[in-house]
């Protein structure tokens, strides 16, 4: 039983740090896209 626990929370360690690393990627492509789309041409 442990060892399933352990895999779970692997899993779920894993998951989390893939998700947190594209959303704050995805994050910083919008803001900088959001930047260059307001900010006037001069």
């Amino acid at each position: 039983m442990s060892d399933l626990r352990q895999a779970l929370q692997n899993q779920i360690r894993g998951v989390t740090g893939a998700l947190l690393v594209v959303g704050l990627t995805f994050h910083y492509t919008m803001e900088t896209w959001w930047l260059g789309w307001t900010l006037p041409l001069p």
